[in-house]
């Protein structure tokens, strides 16, 4: 098992990819440059969290970082997603 992990690591190293993986593997941070040299084109990372009665999105493209206060109360995002999901996937 420690040699298929090592090897997995060892390719890891190798590819474009690499950074943003090796740190879920290794649990080490990756810098945001390598996140941002991960992403494709038209690849977009969104990654949010709450500050009570509305949300922060942080926006990271390949070229740059955008921070967005998205005034949104997280229940009634709940609601939408929900809504969302039964109207385009059918699921209750």
């Amino acid at each position: 098992m420690r040699r298929r992990l090592q090897a997995m690591r060892d390719r890891l190293r190798n590819s474009r990819e690499g950074s943003a993986i090796r740190a879920l593997v290794d649990g080490a941070p990756a810098t945001s440059a390598e996140i941002q040299g991960s992403l494709g084109g038209q690849s977009v990372l969104l990654e949010y969290f709450s500050l009570g009665d509305s949300l922060v999105a942080f926006v990271v493209r390949r070229e740059a970082i955008e921070a967005v206060s998205v005034p949104v109360r997280p229940g009634d995002l709940l609601s939408f997603r929900v809504k969302y999901l039964h109207v385009n996937l059918n699921i209750s």
